[in-house]
């Protein structure tokens, strides 16, 4: 090797080395984004599942309305099918039983009555989602701080 060689080797490597370290730089900007591809499109299929599940809400709940004034033991088998149905679908009950603390991503408060402060004192309308989506929002009672005169 001739001294003018090495320093024209040595200038080579640079550019190479420069030239990998873009197209690294490349790829992993390319792999983010297909990432985040990915993810946007199992969230946009979960949102749109989501909305054809939430239609289906209202029916439950009016079975379940005939079922606590009719006690027909076919409505119950009904409900117990839907409920299995939406499970297998991932739909799960959002968690507001009663004494839970409030929490106002999954849940609408539509009334405030005597209890434990940011407590659920009563459930109204059961709330779901699928997955971490609301589907639709628990709605229930929250309690101000206030003891009523059976707590007392």
């Amino acid at each position: 090797m001739t001294k003018n060689t090495k320093p024209k080797l040595s200038a080579e490597f640079l550019a190479l080395k420069d030239q990998t370290s873009s197209l690294d730089d490349k790829l992993k900007r390319a792999m983010a984004d297909y990432q985040n591809l990915e993810r946007n499109q199992h969230q946009s299929k979960l949102i749109e599942k989501g909305k054809i599940i939430s239609k289906f809400l209202p029916l439950l709940d009016g079975l379940e309305l005939t079922h606590q004034h009719t006690k027909d033991p076919v409505t119950e088998m009904m409900i117990k099918e839907f409920k299995k149905v939406l499970n297998e679908l991932g739909v799960s009950l959002i968690d507001s039983e009663k004494g839970s603390e409030f929490d106002s991503l999954s849940m609408d408060c539509v009334e405030v009555a005597a209890g434990e402060k940011d407590k659920v004192v009563k459930i109204i309308q059961p709330g779901y989602k699928l997955g971490e989506v609301v589907l639709r929002p628990a709605r229930v009672e929250v309690g101000d701080g206030q003891m009523s005169h059976e707590q007392l």
